[in-house]
């Protein structure tokens, strides 16, 4: 049951080959990029060399258009604006950004993370009610809403306009939303479905940030702003172990870069907790180091405290969030450990082995944490 078999891919050899030879790179190296669907040149120039220029226009979006003009009005009279997030990496590294970028303009939004066990995922009615009773007219989503066909349709009875931003695959019946940005709708028009929905919501700011006056775009808060929102679009893309190609690729690339260097205090914090400040970092570290730490709270408690340790320039708050993911990310680690050794023993005493598929059940264990047990 410890034992693990890797299983390799077999690459087409007169590619590789011809990569290997153009690009002056080891056969490994180049046997490798073919596996991951690259078999010329100039993709493998980008792929080794992520360039920002690699970057798609946000407007490939079908719905950015109307997204980006129905903020605008928003902004420009004032209308309260919501944020409703999913609870893992991916929903509140994303969530921070459009908080972050809101707050740029000089236009604080509401937001709120569900929890896991409480409140499952995806929208529910309870929230959806409590923006509107605030005065939200528009409501985005991170990271969830395309299934969710009821409550959208609830936020537009009561007055909200609905901007959903995920990745997800949709249902055969969309929801009623003013825009859907999915790189996976059928008539998504996006050329590269691998992103993620922090990478949406990255794209979002960008293209709004697109019809800003030069001087807030020249101003050093918008290229701090840049410098954290490409560092969490790295964290979100890692954390959700969404492909790293194509532009993944130029996120997290220079995502790392971002977070070494991010003047975020929050992010400073979570880097210091991990024992990774001042460091050269890379993609394991987000996986195994960073990621876990914030999605603790989302498995084990509630991840609003995720996105409020991303937005916040209160120091004392930083500090305590920051203890409070370590605190949860242990014993997140204790009750994983615990389920993983119960469920090896059933296996093995109920002699299912060498049996091709387990299944073991026990109504105490965690259900936020039964997942990653089953990963192992």
């Amino acid at each position: 049951m410890r034992s693990r078999r890797w299983v390799y891919a077999t690459p087409d050899r007169a590619v590789a080959d011809r990569l290997a030879r153009t690009l002056s790179i080891s056969p490994l190296t180049a046997s490798l990029m073919v596996n991951r669907g690259i078999r010329d040149a100039q993709d493998g120039r980008r792929f080794l060399r992520p360039d920002l220029e690699a970057l798609l226009d946000p407007f490939l979006f079908r719905d950015m258009k109307a997204a980006v003009r129905r903020l605008l009005d928003a902004v420009r009279v004032g209308e309260g604006i919501g944020v409703f997030g999913d609870y893992d990496v991916d929903g509140t590294s994303g969530t921070a950004i459009l908080c972050k970028f809101f707050g740029l303009l000089g236009k604080p939004v509401a937001y709120r993370i569900p929890h896991r066990v409480n409140d499952g995922y995806g929208m529910n009615e309870r929230m959806v009610r409590e923006f509107a009773a605030e005065g939200a007219k528009v409501l985005l989503t991170v990271d969830c809403g395309t299934g969710d066909v009821e409550e959208v349709r609830l936020a537009r009875e009561l007055g909200m306009d609905v901007i959903i931003l995920d990745h997800h695959e949709p249902p055969a019946e969309l929801p009623p939303a003013l825009a859907i940005l999915n790189p996976k709708r059928k008539d998504a028009a996006y050329p590269f479905a691998g992103i993620c929905s922090t990478g949406i919501c990255f794209k979002l700011a960008w293209a709004l940030a697109n019809e800003m006056p030069p001087a807030l775009r020249r101003s050093a808060p918008f290229r701090d702003f840049l410098l954290d929102a490409m560092a969490c679009a790295a964290l979100g893309t890692v954390a959700d172990v969404s492909p790293l190609t194509g532009e993944n690729r130029v996120f997290v690339s220079y995502g790392l870069e971002s977070l070494r260097h991010a003047p975020n205090p929050g992010l400073r914090a979570l880097l210091a907790k991990s024992g990774l400040t001042g460091k050269g970092l890379d993609s394991h570290d987000i996986a195994f180091r960073l990621a876990p730490r914030l999605n603790a709270l989302g498995r084990i408690g509630t991840a609003q405290d995720c996105v409020a340790l991303l937005v916040s320039r209160s120091p004392e708050r930083i500090e305590e969030i920051a203890a409070l993911l370590e605190s949860s990310n242990r014993r997140r680690r204790d009750i994983e450990g615990d389920i993983f050794e119960q469920a090896l023993e059933r296996v093995e005493k109920d002699g299912l082995a060498t049996d091709p598929v387990l299944v073991v059940a026990d109504p105490r264990w965690h259900p936020g944490v039964v997942g990653i047990v089953a990963a192992r």
